[in-house]
């Protein structure tokens, strides 16, 4: 089993979570600033000597990279952009997750359904 991917997802999941209970608080970077949509973000541990960040790793799934824990500590990953998924009627329904290297799969964050799944573009 994938445990960092599976870990990134409940890790998101319990973000969008808490942001939909309470909508009035902003999603905030470790500096306590806002998010920027575009911008680009790393995912990184908190503790030292657990590895890196987030990268991609060759898999037999229909995409054909997997989000990984990089092993080297140094390494900073692969940044991820995040993107409000708007619906005019609804307002925010999730975050659209970019990750450089993986532009021809787009990995959703339904924050309202608590779904995650990687969609082929």
């Amino acid at each position: 089993m994938n445990y960092p991917l599976l870990l990134l997802c409940l890790l998101l999941a319990f973000a969008c979570t808490k942001q939909s209970v309470a909508a009035a608080e902003p999603v905030v970077d470790i500096d306590g600033e806002k998010l920027v949509a575009g911008t680009k973000y790393y995912i990184l541990p908190v503790f030292r000597g657990r590895g890196g960040g987030i990268t991609m790793a060759r898999n037999k799934t229909s995409c054909p990279l997997a989000v990984v824990q990089d092993r080297l500590e140094l390494s900073k990953g692969l940044p991820l952009t995040f993107t409000p998924a708007v619906d005019n009627k609804k307002g925010i329904l999730g975050f659209i997750l970019r990750m450089t290297g993986l532009e021809h799969c787009l990995l959703v964050m339904h924050c309202s359904l608590l779904k995650s799944s990687s969609r082929k573009l």
